[in-house]
């Protein structure tokens, strides 16, 4: 037996605080004389000893592989045999025997630890009586020592879970028995046809090559046990069908499993799928966006759009894109997949490559290139039409650059260069800043200036256009002119034609045009055309109005001509008849009078008969004439009175210069003079009873009678017009009565009527 030794020690302080300590007896010893009693420890002969039970004991279980489906004479069962210490003590010196084994020692253990367990592997090769029999049944003894070389010995029982209709050896109920022949079943490896992981899928039932008994499998016949997945996403159906989930990742899967015949739990066999998950087939297509205008930049399309994954549009969630290098600078791939080309990116093709792998399988990618045609912008050089320019005083056009055109706006001169091309005259510069200088004296005419503008960033990027440069002669002003009328008599030269034309706005320079006068001028003898472009008029030249064309040519442009006239009044002498007042005194005799040419003038001086000509007009009494020297004579009948006489003075020149006047002439009589004797006859002759002198009274007031003393005419105020008319030849008698102031002057006489 087995004991356990102890020993309890006290310790404590007595009243002085002195140390004491004491150790336990065994009240209660064994016999040391039972040989069966666990023997006094001389170490400890005070210890208390208990007596513990020593309990040898083994456990051996025997398990046969049935997972090998015996069919057939020779082939061999294999066997576990588990030895177990199952009691209280170490074993040591066990033997393993099984008489039905191959080799009936089947092994040795040393020592067993109580609880600690070993297996061995036995072996029994199938006989043809095993077979006739229809089971093989065996049991394996183990047999070994316990502290005390006791015997501790034990038979194994099966580690086999028998199942319906196994046979039982009746003779051995604790032996391990392996069912002869199997019935044959056979779980096939499975090779599906791939799966595509993008979409997933289910494969066909791995039982579909599976055989029970030499036939194909009834599902309803065998249980199936899937083994561990080899991924969350495949899943072994009930049904022997395997579900690949989408988004499952490429690769090849080993999905194990057991079929068992439901009669025969026991008689199963294990396979295995192999399920080919493929990659979805990923298409990095190439891409040729539309160009892209380099001046003003711009950002493409995702080279995504027109790639592919599993047959469809590249969600960019589910790929990475790698952008490969650069072909510039100012060219990036974004992540999304468009490309931003920057403002300012010199035109070009340039090849972009990249790379896109699948997320779910990151080593399935596919490559291409996206090749971006960068245009230059449309550069547009127009044709340019300024201003005509003009030639004398020349001048500089706007820039051709102006109506110029770069990416559909106007030019920045920076941003080109501006080459000239042949100027078309010497005179006609064009400068860095695209305007056109015209030399002061450039000819006039139509100038073509050829020029090219490139761009900066595209040197190659030109266009060619002209300059149409109008340069216009001056304007040439050749104005009419009248100048100021020339007295033909003494003649005289005019200003010259040319001191009111015009050149270019100002007055013409005489070196900068020629004058020619108009072949078609009809020429006077009296009158010179100067080269100078005056007009000298002779002496002595009739009066009229002269007209001469004349032409003046700019010299710089001598086509460049305009036309006048120059109207030239000559006017005749001025002659002046001034009206003349003469006054005398009535006398019965004839009067010669002064001259009326007296006071008149000609040409600023006296008359000169013989520069013109005296022509007299009519009297207002006939019996008046004027004499060649302007005289005139009054006849001695002319009664006191006033009388006009018109003459007109005319130049022998120019006989149509003419000018009138009248002589006044007034016959005062400062006597009275009363006619004795009237003649009525109508000769304009003493036809009235004319009181001569009556004119200096206030009123006259006269009667007349016959001799008898009748009174046949009175008038009061009498003005000289009684007349006798319807009286007889006779003399009658007259009272006349003159009133002056408060003054009356009476006459009386008589008057003889004599009508023949």
């Amino acid at each position: 037996a087995g004991a356990v030794y102890n020993v309890a020690v006290a310790k404590g302080k007595d009243p002085k605080d002195r140390d004491v300590e004491g150790s336990s007896t065994d009240n209660n010893p064994l016999d040391p004389t039972d040989p069966d009693n666990p023997p006094v420890d001389p170490n400890c002969p005070e210890c208390t000893i208990v007596e513990i039970d020593q309990e040898g004991a083994i456990e051996v279980i025997k398990t046969a592989d049935l997972s090998q489906r015996f069919r057939y004479a020779g082939e061999q069962i294999a066997y576990e045999i588990l030895i177990k210490n199952v009691g209280n003590v170490t074993l040591h010196d066990i033997k393993v025997t099984d008489a039905n084994a191959d080799d009936v020692n089947v092994g040795n253990i040393a020592n067993l630890a109580v609880g600690e367990s070993v297996t061995l592997q036995a072996y029994h090769t199938i006989t043809q009586a095993d077979m006739e029999r229809g089971y093989v049944s065996n049991v394996a003894i183990a047999s070994g020592k316990d502290p005390k070389d006791r015997d501790v010995i034990d038979e194994s029982v099966s580690g086999n879970v028998p199942e319906a209709g196994d046979p039982i050896d009746p003779d051995c109920t604790n032996c391990t028995i392996a069912p002869l022949p199997w019935k044959v079943i056979e779980a096939n490896n499975d090779t599906p046809a791939p799966v595509n992981g993008k979409d997933g899928s289910t494969t066909p039932s791995v039982l579909d090559n599976d055989m029970l008994n030499g036939s194909p499998v009834i599902p309803a016949e065998v249980t199936l046990t899937p083994g561990t997945s080899p991924h969350t996403g495949i899943v072994m159906n009930p049904d022997g069908t395997v579900t690949v989930s989408a988004e499952t990742p490429a690769g090849t899967y080993t999905y194990p499993y057991t079929i068992c015949e439901v009669l025969n739990p026991s008689n199963c066999d294990n396979a295995v799928v192999t399920i080919l998950v493929e990659a979805a087939v990923i298409e990095a297509n190439n891409d040729t966006p539309a160009p892209v205008n380099g001046k003003d930049g711009g950002t493409t399309p995702s080279v995504l759009d027109n790639d592919m994954l599993n047959g469809s549009p590249v969600i960019p969630a589910e790929v990475t894109l790698t952008p490969g290098t650069s072909p510039h600078t100012g060219i990036v791939m974004n992540p999304d997949g468009t490309v931003t080309v920057s403002a300012e990116t010199p035109a070009g093709t340039y090849t972009y490559p990249y790379t896109i792998c699948e997320v779910l399988n990151p080593s399935n990618c596919d490559n291409a290139v996206v090749t971006i045609l960068v245009e230059a912008a449309v550069i547009e050089a127009n044709n340019d039409t300024p201003a005509p320019v003009n030639g004398k005083d020349g001048g500089t056009t706007p820039s051709v650059l102006d109506n110029d055109m770069l990416n559909g706006s106007p030019v920045i001169p920076s941003e080109v260069t501006l080459t000239p091309g042949t100027s078309p005259h010497t005179g006609i510069t064009m400068n860095p800043d695209g305007t056109v200088t015209v030399s002061a004296e450039t000819p006039a005419g139509t100038y073509t200036y050829p020029y090219t503008i490139c761009e900066v960033l595209n040197p190659s990027n030109c266009d060619n256009a002209v300059m149409t440069i109008v340069v216009e002669a001056a304007v040439i002003e050749a104005n009419d002119d009248t100048p100021a009328p020339i007295n033909g008599k003494d003649g005289g030269t005019t200003p010259s034609v040319l001191d009111n034309d015009m050149l270019n706005g100002s007055p013409v320079i005489p070196s900068e045009v020629t004058l020619t006068w108009s072949p078609d001028n009809v020429e006077s003898p009296a009158i010179i055309l100067n080269t100078d472009g005056t007009v000298t008029v002779l002496p002595e030249t009739p009066e009229g109005i002269y007209e001469f064309s004349y032409r003046i040519c700019e010299v710089l442009n001598p086509t460049n001509c305009d036309e006048a006239a120059i109207t030239i009044v000559i006017e005749p002498a001025p002659i002046v008849a001034m009206d003349d007042n003469i006054q005398i005194e009535w006398d019965r005799t004839s009067i010669i009078t002064m001259s009326v040419l007296d006071n008149d003038a000609f040409n600023g001086g006296s008359i000169d008969l013989n520069e013109v000509t005296l022509t007299p007009g009519v009297p207002s009494d006939p019996n008046l004439s004027m004499n060649a020297d302007g005289t005139i004579n009054i006849p001695a009948s002319t009664r006191p009175g006033t009388y006009t006489y018109p003459y007109t003075i005319c130049e022998v020149l120019n006989p149509s210069n003419c000018s009138t006047a009248v002589a006044t002439i007034v016959i005062e009589a400062s006597n009275l003079f009363i006619p004795n004797v009237i003649t009525p006859n109508g000769d304009g002759q003493n036809d009235r009873f004319e009181i001569i002198g009556s004119e200096n009274y206030d009123r006259v007031e006269v009667t007349i009678v016959n001799r008898w003393g009748n009174e046949i005419f009175r008038n009061d105020n009498y003005d000289n017009n009684w007349t006798g008319r319807g009286l007889n030849e006779g003399t009658y008698y007259y009272i006349i009565k003159l009133y002056k102031g408060s003054k009356v002057e009476q006459h009386k006489g008589w008057v003889l009527i004599k009508t023949h």
